[in-house]
């Protein structure tokens, strides 16, 4: 993106490559859950961050994730309702 400042001063945004198949699928069942929540993926996780929003924007759940395959973490102490989730692992989000 090309950006003009009040000065007349142009400078070009970075280019970003984003792979969004280059970690495969992430699958998170039940749904809905009641007592443990099932992560699948190819992926190797090492380090990675799962963290779970309530609809408000309020961090409900923070998980360390190592391994791969099938993930599965007690999830009784977050309530019925709807949650968004994301996994960062270094400086990518899944």
């Amino acid at each position: 993106m090309q950006q003009q400042d009040i000065n007349g001063t142009i400078t070009f945004s970075p280019i970003k490559v984003i792979d969004l198949n280059a970690t495969g699928a992430i699958e998170l069942f039940p749904n809905p859950v009641a007592d443990v929540l099932n992560i699948k993926s190819n992926h190797i996780f090492n380090n990675a961050h799962l963290k779970i929003w309530n609809v408000n924007g309020l961090l409900m759940k923070e998980v360390l994730l190592n391994g791969g395959g099938t993930i599965s973490l007690p999830a009784k102490t977050l309530l019925t309702g709807v949650y968004s989730a994301e996994i960062i692992e270094g400086r990518r989000k899944k």
